[in-house]
């Protein structure tokens, strides 16, 4: 299993790449969402993160699937409880292009799921 979700462009084939990592608590919650003084909840255990990338060119696509168990503390009663979370995405990353779409233009659907990185690498 792999640390750091960063990949290098050329090492990810067409027919795709798996990848697992197993993130703490403080990696969400720290890194990613800043430190929060009271929280009303937390991670029992890591969190698994599936990944599924495959290429086409330079376009990437994406597949995951972040898995956790939560507990949390009911407001009515204030007994906790256990919850499983489970989120699937897809994305798709492209470079980015010298110049962006105005500002101010209607989306498609696909549009929402695109994204765009720079230089050889991607980090997720």
């Amino acid at each position: 299993m792999k640390k750091e979700m960063d990949f290098r462009i050329e090492e990810i084939p067409q027919e795709g790449r798996e990848e697992v990592f197993l993130q703490e608590e403080a990696w969400l919650l720290e890194d990613r969402l800043g430190e929060e003084k009271e929280r009303e909840f937390h991670f029992l255990g890591p969190m698994r993160i599936d990944l599924h990338l495959s290429r086409s060119g330079r376009m990437i696509l994406v597949n995951s699937r972040v898995e956790a168990q939560v507990q949390f503390i009911c407001a009515r009663c204030l007994n906790s409880f256990v919850f499983p979370l489970r989120s699937d995405c897809t994305a798709s990353l492209k470079p980015r292009p010298d110049s962006l779409p105005p500002e101010e233009m209607e989306l498609r659907r696909e549009d929402l799921e695109t994204d765009f990185y720079e230089g050889e690498e991607i980090h997720l």
